[in-house]
């Protein structure tokens, strides 16, 4: 009886270490200056006692305008793991888009993954998952350590003067 109840206790243990999920330090964005045409800008303000990164693109130009927030990190996840994050936008965003992109170390040089793009016009806070796998390309069965990840607003097909404007919560990695 007693080898069926420790069994059971490392069945659960394993079971909750699967699914757990590691929240990311939401603090620490700053702007990309060579990634960024245009007027951005990004911050970190407290709402509620949480971290949120609020991150505004202005064109202000013609062609292409695009800003990128970049958060220094140090993670260990398979390409079966999911990263997710809440985004806000706003209606007044249009056509402006986010995509995320992770920076991978590698051997001998890093290497990027671009996920799918995100709509970013919905004022109501959404759940954005993407696959590490899927969304991002990263090979599967492979583990990779992200150095960067990088959120990057394109409201290339507004009018000058068009601002956009998100905020993102809740940055973690899951299984």
């Amino acid at each position: 009886m007693k080898r069926i109840i420790c069994f059971a206790i490392v069945a659960v243990i394993t079971v909750v270490n699967a699914y757990a999920n590691t929240i990311i330090e939401n603090t620490g964005w700053e702007l990309l200056a060579a990634g960024t045409r245009g007027n951005g800008k990004v911050e970190t303000i407290s709402r509620d006692g949480k971290p949120v990164m609020v991150m505004t693109l202005t064109r202000d130009r013609d062609g292409n305008t695009y800003a990128t927030a970049l958060l220094s990190v140090d993670l260990k996840v398979s390409s079966e793991d999911k990263l997710q994050f809440t985004c806000k936008g706003l209606p007044a965003n249009g056509n402006a888009s986010l995509c995320v992109t992770l920076a991978v170390e590698g051997t001998p040089e890093w290497k990027s993954y671009t996920g799918t793009a995100i709509s970013i016009n919905k004022e109501l806070p959404e759940n954005c998952v993407q696959l590490l796998g899927k969304d991002f390309g990263i090979a599967s069965g492979t583990s990779v350590t992200i150095k960067q990840i990088k959120f990057i607003i394109n409201n290339t097909n507004e009018t000058t003067g068009h601002q956009a404007k998100i905020e993102i919560t809740d940055l973690e990695t899951c299984k």
